[in-house]
C-alpha cells in the first residue's frame, strides 16, 4: 500500500512543481515593446511604488542598476552604464539621449516586502528622429489666393493640414515625393493658425505656417488689382501727352521740331511779349559767341606776331583754326 501511495505521489509531483512555476509566473514573463527616437528621453515604469529590492539586467543578464530598501527605509540605487539613471522611489529605468546601444531587450525583476517576486521585460528599439516637413508655396499662387504644399521626406506616415485643433486634411504617405496641399483666400491675418503635422507610430512633428515667408497680401506686396489697373492708365496717358507736346512743339538749333509749345502758352496767358530770334540766333547758343570771340583774338595775335617776323598768323595756319 505504502509503495503504491509513494509512486502515486512521485507521478503527481511534476505536475505540482509546473502548477507552482506557472503560479510564480516563471513561463508567464511579459514582454512590452518600446519604441524610441534617438536623443530623446525614454522610461521603463515598473509599475510598483513599494518595494524591498529591484534589479534591470540586460540581455545578457549584466546587472545594469538596482535599489533596495535599507533597515532604516532609506533607498540604496546604483547604475551600472552610461547614460541611464533609476528612480528610487518607483525603481523607473530611465535612458537620457537614448542611442542606438542603448536599444535592445531589458529584464526587471521586483522582490517586495514579502519577498515575493516578479519579472517583466521590455524590448526597446531605437528609431532616427524624424523629419520637420516642408512647407512651400505653389507656382499657381497670386497675393490674392495662395496655395501651399506641405511634404516629408519619409514613408508610411501621415500628413494632415490643421487650423487650431481642427483637422482639415489628412493623406498616408508611401511615397516621399507625394505632399498635401491647402488652399488659402484672403488677407491671411489668421495663417499663423495653420500647421503641417506629419506623425507615425513613433513620433510627431510640426510646421506651423508664418506670414513673413510665406502668403502675403496684396495690400503688403503692392500689387492689388486697382493700383495695377491705375498705374497702366496713367503710363497710357503719359505717353499721348508726351507725343503730342513734341508734334506741337516748334523750333531750336538746326531748326528741329521741339517741345516748346507748353512754355509758349504760358508765355501768351501770363501777356508776356518774347523776341523772334531766329534758329542760328548767337544769343540763344552763347558757346557760339565764346568761339568766335576766341578765334577773334587768336587770329589778331598771330597776324602781329607775322608782321613783326615772329611765327603765326599765315593764311594756312587762319584756315586750319575753322571750328
Amino acid at each position: 500500500m505504502w509503495n503504491l501511495l509513494k509512486f502515486g505521489t512521485m507521478r503527481k509531483a511534476p505536475f505540482l512543481c509546473i502548477s507552482l512555476l506557472l503560479a510564480k509566473g516563471v513561463f508567464s514573463v511579459e514582454t512590452e515593446e518600446v519604441k524610441a527616437v534617438r536623443g530623446e528621453t525614454k522610461t521603463l515604469h515598473t509599475g510598483v511604488k513599494d518595494y524591498f529590492k529591484i534589479f534591470w539586467r540586460n540581455e545578457n543578464n549584466s546587472n545594469i542598476a538596482d535599489c533596495q530598501v535599507l533597515t532604516d527605509d532609506s533607498t540604496l540605487c546604483k547604475t551600472l552604464r552610461d547614460g541611464v539613471q533609476i528612480d528610487n522611489q518607483t525603481g523607473s529605468l530611465t535612458f537620457i539621449n537614448i542611442s542606438d546601444e542603448l536599444g535592445g531587450l531589458y529584464k526587471l525583476q521586483i522582490i517586495n516586502k514579502s519577498f515575493e517576486r516578479s519579472t517583466n521585460e521590455f524590448n526597446v528599439a531605437v528609431f532616427n528622429p524624424f523629419p520637420i516637413p516642408i512647407v512651400y508655396k505653389s507656382e499657381n499662387s497670386s497675393c490674392s489666393q495662395c496655395f501651399l504644399l506641405c511634404s516629408v521626406n519619409e514613408t508610411q506616415t501621415t500628413l494632415s493640414w490643421y487650423k487650431g485643433d481642427r483637422l482639415l486634411s489628412s493623406i498616408h504617405i508611401s511615397d516621399p515625393n507625394n505632399s498635401i496641399p491647402l488652399h488659402l483666400k484672403g488677407n491671411y491675418e489668421d495663417i499663423n493658425e495653420y500647421r503641417c503635422v506629419v506623425n507615425n507610430s513613433i513620433s510627431t512633428q510640426t510646421k506651423p505656417l508664418s506670414t513673413s515667408e510665406l502668403c502675403q497680401s496684396c495690400a503688403e506686396t503692392g500689387l492689388n488689382p486697382g493700383y495695377i489697373a491705375l498705374i497702366c492708365l496713367t503710363g497710357i496717358a503719359g505717353v499721348v501727352i508726351y507725343w503730342r507736346w513734341r508734334k506741337r512743339g516748334k523750333t531750336g538749333r538746326n531748326g528741329k521740331w521741339m517741345p516748346m509749345h507748353i512754355t509758349q502758352s504760358w508765355l501768351r496767358r501770363k501777356r508776356i511779349q518774347i523776341l523772334d530770334w531766329p534758329a542760328y540766333s548767337p544769343d540763344l547758343f552763347p558757346i557760339d559767341n565764346v568761339r568766335r570771340i576766341h578765334k577773334t583774338s587768336y587770329l589778331e595775335s598771330a597776324a602781329y606776331r607775322y608782321q613783326n617776323g615772329g611765327t603765326g598768323g599765315s593764311p594756312d595756319e587762319e584756315e586750319n583754326l575753322d571750328y
